[in-house]
């Protein structure tokens, strides 16, 4: 079996890396000939990698390949598959989610007229974060990784139709090119200090000052596509495209390429970086947290919260948890998608309403949908890390092994996070599925659970988040003790209390929390008209007691730097784009253009001149040679003419 692996496994990783890339290269062609069958079509494309993925990911030992690539400055480069541990675990996941993504979007989309080209898009996603997943050096992860924001570009932006998208789409291309100019440079200092830019090979590098920048600058790739502080305002925005490519790029796979990347770069990291990259990971996690609890829009809220578990995956790799941060991403992948697909179960049955996002218009669907509401307590049962799930497995690692390595700082600010996810998870759930259907009750009436092509990926992803899943003989975990879940388990209850009471509030006062302000680049998708007016005059005293005024100061601290600084870069280098294009145009058209069209214009009138004389009299040409020679005979003879 060994030899048989080895003997056809690079083809098996070239035909996972292909299948995809074929996929939507025959969507594109075919146009919208294939109609219903487009999502269909995309599905069979990908089923065959989801089994070849799971023949890897069961077998171990599968070889690496490497092939010369290019030559340059004296150093030959290699192009391969790495298909390790971390590696084919994450393959599993993309091609898991990526299937259920599409079999829900055939429902989803069945109304789109471009469906095909979206379902091309997805194929073209999954193609190059296969390629990325699989790189055995940094150049072809980067080659990839590129792919991976191109790909998100064309996913957030796809309905290009509505300004709001594609600014949306702009804004997340544009600060991700700032994570990809730094990982380059870092690419490049890696280089010029000798190091190897293979996985495999990678060592630290002689001078800790060197070592250091390199790294940081790595991480810098990290930080965009990661959506860390301070380039996390892409995230939230890039909820205007679609909810299916929200619940598989935003939420399960795309934003988990920045973890992956310091997972593989973790050798070159000294302890100065990866104190900077706590810092960065803590502050994100709980700057998600504060924001996702003021949110009152049912994807935003979503979104906040990834930015919360990314930053705690951040924080556990640069607080030496590595193994415990990557089992967080594979768990987090499965409950968060899942999560995100019951938002969009929820908003295709509220399509009718003004604003189908808004939980405050929202209540009592827990009846209407028990199906959906099924998926969406066990995903976020995980999400807040109650015991028998994989959240509670993960995050049970996390802070075992921070307390280990006696990082309590870390383990406060954990803690705290668990309190804010389960308070804003119970928020969320009081408001959406349970008391009574605040819009009007005729749309209430016609709610009902959607078909089975959108509640079976919601199933199916809420199976995968119970912690039977990942450890079928161990659903404590192996480093379970109480000591540790003891405290993680009462901060999850005290915040999913603290979060009841607060939706409890808000219902009986019809005060709700105002959503901090964030930059206008969000459009609902299916909002028709404006939302009811709900006016929030006061807010909660409960949100304005320690230690929640701190952190609301601090989420509004980085709002400023969001909405001032970021978007004020992304501006100024726009406007600085007009004013050159404006400038280049000037010189174009009264420099350039002007002297070709003056030379022809010269030319012009010197033919015109020259036409004048040449009549075709004889007697003409006679006179004005007789006329000519005098004036040289006079010019030859001034001197003599005028002394």
């Amino acid at each position: 079996m060994l030899f048989l692996l080895n003997l056809y496994a690079e083809p098996l990783l070239w035909t996972l890396l292909l299948l995809p890339f074929a996929g939507c290269g025959v969507l594109l062609m075919t146009g919208r000939q294939p109609g219903h069958f487009a999502g269909v079509l995309a599905c069979l494309m990908t089923l065959p990698g989801l089994l070849i993925s799971a023949f890897l990911w069961w077998k171990e030992g599968v070889p690496s390949f490497s092939h010369p690539w290019f030559t340059a400055g004296g150093r030959a480069f290699t192009l391969g598959f790495l298909p390790d541990a971390p590696a084919r675990s994450l393959l599993l996941i993309v091609h898991a989610i990526g299937l259920l993504v599409q079999v829900f979007s055939i429902e989803y989309l069945r109304t789109d007229p471009a469906r095909h080209r979206y379902f091309a898009f997805v194929q073209l996603f999954l193609g190059t974060m296969i390629g990325l997943v699989l790189s055995e050096n940094l150049l072809q992860l980067y080659f990839f990784w590129e792919g991976v924001g191109l790909s998100s570009y064309l996913l957030i932006g796809f309905w290009h139709t509505r300004h709001t998208a594609t600014r949306a789409a702009r804004k997340a291309f544009l600060l991700n090119r700032i994570g990809d100019v730094s990982l380059a440079l870092g690419i490049f200092g890696l280089l010029a200090a000798g190091g190897s830019p293979r996985f495999l090979l990678m060592a630290p590098l002689p001078e800790a000052s060197w070592q250091t920048l390199t790294g940081l600058l790595l991480f810098g790739g990290t930080v965009a596509k990661s959506a860390q502080f301070p380039l996390q305002g892409w995230l939230p925005d890039a909820m205007a495209g679609p909810t299916p490519v929200s619940a598989l790029i935003h939420a399960a796979t795309m934003v988990a390429a920045g973890v992956f990347l310091l997972q593989r770069i973790y050798v070159l990291l000294t302890p100065t970086a990866l104190l900077i990259i706590t810092g960065v990971g803590l502050l994100t996690m709980l700057l998600g947290g504060v924001y996702a609890l003021f949110q009152t829009d049912i994807k935003k809220l979503l979104a906040y919260s990834t930015l919360s578990q990314l930053g705690l995956m951040v924080m556990g790799m640069g607080s030496g948890a590595a193994p415990a941060a990557m089992f967080h991403l594979y768990t987090h992948a499965f409950f968060k998608a899942g999560l995100f697909l019951v938002a969009g179960s929820l908003i295709h049955r509220l399509h009718h309403a003004p604003d189908p996002q808004d939980i405050r218009q929202m209540g009592g669907l827990a009846r209407k949908m028990p199906l959906t509401f099924a998926a969406w307590c066990v995903c976020a049962a995980s999400l807040a890390g109650l015991p028998l799930t994989s959240g509670f497995l993960s995050k049970d690692d996390m802070l075992h092994e921070l307390l280990q390595q006696g990082h309590w700082p870390q383990v406060a600010a954990l803690l705290l996070a668990i309190g804010l996810t389960a308070a804003y998870l119970a928020r969320q759930g009081r408001l959406t599925f349970c008391g009574l259907f605040r819009a009007e009750t005729s749309l209430y009436n016609t709610i009902q659970e959607n078909k089975l092509l959108i509640t079976i990926p919601l199933l199916l992803l809420a199976a995968g988040s119970i912690g039977l899943v990942f450890r079928p003989f161990d659903p404590f975990g192996a480093l379970f003790a109480w000591q540790v879940a003891g405290p993680s388990l009462g901060c999850t209850l005290a915040g999913g209390y603290a979060g009841w009471r607060l939706a409890g509030r808000e219902l009986a006062t019809g005060r709700f929390l105002k959503p901090l302000p964030t930059p206008d680049f969000f459009h609902h998708e299916f909002a028709v008209s404006a939302a009811p007016q709900v006016t929030a005059p006061d807010v909660p005293p409960l949100v304005l007691r320690r230690p929640f005024r701190p952190l609301q100061q601090l989420a509004v601290a980085a709002r400023f730097t969001d909405t001032k600084l970021l978007d004020g870069l992304v501006n100024g280098v726009a406007q600085a784009g007009l004013g050159l294009a404006g400038l280049s145009a000037f010189l174009e058209k009264n420099l350039i253009d002007g002297l070709v069209n003056g030379s022809a214009a010269a030319a012009s009138g010197w033919g015109r001149a020259m036409q004048l004389l040449q009549s075709g009299r004889v007697q003409r040409y006679v006179a004005g040679a007789m006329l000519a020679l005098l004036g040289l005979v006079w010019w030859l003879n001034r001197e003599l003419i005028f002394f």
